[in-house]
């Protein structure tokens, strides 16, 4: 049975991996910061592995392409797109900025592109 004193422990630790991933984002982007589109699209796409941040889009969006340059350009793409047509659409912003209209068009773009490619 968790006493007080672990579950203490426990929100400790989860506050240090958080402030860990802020400390990469700096490092990475320093002292500017993306342009909120460019923030909201980073993270549409890492929320396809249900982690809000743009380092991790990035990273998950660089493997994508490594893998495939079609299919790169195809999530970019649609996460672009799911964006714009939250913002201008009349979402609720924060769900925007959290990237939340992303990550299922970037699923979709993904699959359409690799199941109705067609014959190469």
């Amino acid at each position: 049975m968790l006493s007080w004193r672990d579950a203490r422990i426990s929100r400790n630790t989860t506050k240090e991996k958080g402030n860990m991933m802020l400390k990469i984002e700096r490092y990475l982007f320093g002292a500017w910061r993306l342009p909120a589109f460019a923030e909201a699209v980073l993270k549409g796409i890492s929320q396809v592995i249900l982690v809000e941040n743009t380092v991790s889009g990035l990273l998950i969006l660089i493997a994508i392409l490594i893998s495939s340059i079609q299919v790169g350009v195809i999530a970019l793409l649609s996460a672009c797109i799911a964006t714009l047509i939250g913002w201008w659409g009349g979402a609720d912003r924060d769900a925007v900025k959290q990237g939340l209209l992303g990550y299922n068009s970037v699923l979709a773009g993904i699959s359409l592109s690799l199941y109705l490619g067609g014959s190469d």
